[in-house]
């Protein structure tokens, strides 16, 4: 959310769009690994492709 702040978000903002992102995130992991066994780690690094579909 930080980041979105960053941006130019405002704080209501980066947290409904932080929110989105993270739940994205988790759904394009889940299709690929299944719904259980990811780490935390791997969803921050599906964050930026996330982003990159949203704003395409």
């Amino acid at each position: 959310m930080a980041g979105l702040l960053a941006r130019g978000a405002t704080p209501a903002q980066a947290a409904a769009w932080g929110a989105y992102l993270h739940g994205r995130a988790a759904e394009r992991l889940t299709a690929s690994v299944g719904r259980v066994g990811f780490l935390a780690r791997e969803l921050v690094e599906e964050l930026p492709r996330v982003l990159a579909e949203v704003e395409a």
